[in-house]
């Protein structure tokens, strides 16, 4: 990969074939042979995802951790992670980056939190909050 020149790509290229020797557009992606033009910008969720992206998609009301292995402007093709389907994902809303470790953190306190008040009503005060904060994560007090 690092003997590409992208200088000498033209302006419409997204990818280049190895075995081709030959640059491609999105629409002529083969997710294997092709090498996406390397970028600067981290997908944010926005669109789809480029080809390697690790990514989670939405199957149901389920999410599943895969890999991006084709793509084209309007689909792009992943790979899951655990039994190695393969998905067709149109959408972007069924389409998402991984959460970081303080993204799942977060979604579990709130949803911690979210049973509790469901459960109860309301937090009877602040220490019944932190009581619980503090048992999810095992915070002792010094």
């Amino acid at each position: 990969m690092n003997d590409i020149d992208w200088n000498q790509a033209p302006k419409w290229a997204t990818h280049y074939c190895p075995v081709a020797k030959l640059f491609y557009g999105e629409n002529y992606i083969m997710g294997d042979c092709c090498i996406p033009l390397p970028t600067s910008k981290q997908w944010d969720g926005d669109d789809l995802p480029p080809i390697g992206e690790e990514c989670e998609v939405q199957m149901g009301t389920f999410w599943y951790p895969c890999e991006v292995i084709g793509r084209t402007r309007a689909a792009a093709w992943v790979c899951e992670k655990g039994r190695g389907d393969y998905w067709t994902i149109t959408a972007s809303s069924s389409i998402r980056p991984i959460k970081t470790p303080e993204q799942q953190q977060q979604e579990e306190l709130a949803e911690l939190l979210e049973d509790y008040w469901m459960t109860n009503g309301s937090f009877a005060n602040f220490k019944t909050m932190a009581s619980l904060v503090f048992s999810k994560y095992n915070v002792t007090k010094k």
